[in-house]
């Protein structure tokens, strides 16, 4: 089960927090929330990030010497099918720059 939060919630979060840091005098009865709001923000976008990678991971496989990271030499993908090798070889720069 997902909890999101909405964006109005994470903007009163936001602008309660700015309040804090400039130093505003008050109740701060929501930190709590506000708080709880943020790492349900940050466990949902991790869930959908595990999600991405295992996608990319899947372009980054080549069908012809069966690597993930780099092809082994005398692969021939890239002769036989450019465009994808080419879309082979974005997804594992992706992963590299993930890692």
């Amino acid at each position: 089960m997902t909890t999101t939060p909405d964006k109005s919630a994470l903007a009163q979060a936001r602008e309660r927090l700015s309040e804090f840091e400039s130093g505003a005098r008050g109740p701060y009865s929501n930190i709590a929330s506000d708080l709880r709001l943020v790492l349900d923000a940050l466990a949902d976008a991790e869930r959908v990030n595990v999600k991405l990678i295992e996608y990319v991971k899947g372009a980054a496989y080549c069908p012809c010497c069966e690597q993930y990271d780099e092809c082994l030499d005398g692969c021939t993908f890239v002769k036989d099918d450019g465009d994808a090798a080419c879309a082979m070889e974005h997804a594992r720069s992706l992963l590299k720059d993930s890692q």
